[in-house]
């Protein structure tokens, strides 16, 4: 197979590579260890992954400054997905961010 030149690199963005969600999915088993650094981790995050998640043994969560997120990809805005059900306008992708909340703090303190 010729070649590019381009050496693939190793890390995901969830353009090039595919998603990270999808990734870690099948990346985590039980009994994991895992690191996550706090600006690229969120509650929805944990909500996706938490059939995943709760298997883990051990997580190193590594604090870091959130200002530069904004940097590495400044274009980024988070999209909404709307329908209308009885002629109002609600949100498709609603998500329950205080149960969510919750949830995830008591799986960082028990992990």
């Amino acid at each position: 197979m010729a070649s590019s030149g381009r050496r693939a690199s190793g890390i995901w963005d969830n353009h090039h590579r595919g998603s990270i969600g999808d990734f870690l999915k099948e990346k985590i088993t039980s009994g994991s260890d895992i690191s996550f650094v706090s600006a690229y981790f969120t509650i929805y995050a944990y909500s996706a992954l938490k059939s995943e998640l709760d298997q883990i043994s051990h997580l190193r969560f590594l604090f870091g400054e959130p200002q530069f997120i904004q940097s590495l990809d400044p274009d980024k805005t988070e999209k909404k997905a709307f329908r209308i059900e009885n002629d109002v306008l609600a949100l498709e992708n609603k998500l329950q961010q205080k149960r969510v909340a919750r949830e995830c703090a008591d799986w960082l303190k028990r992990k």
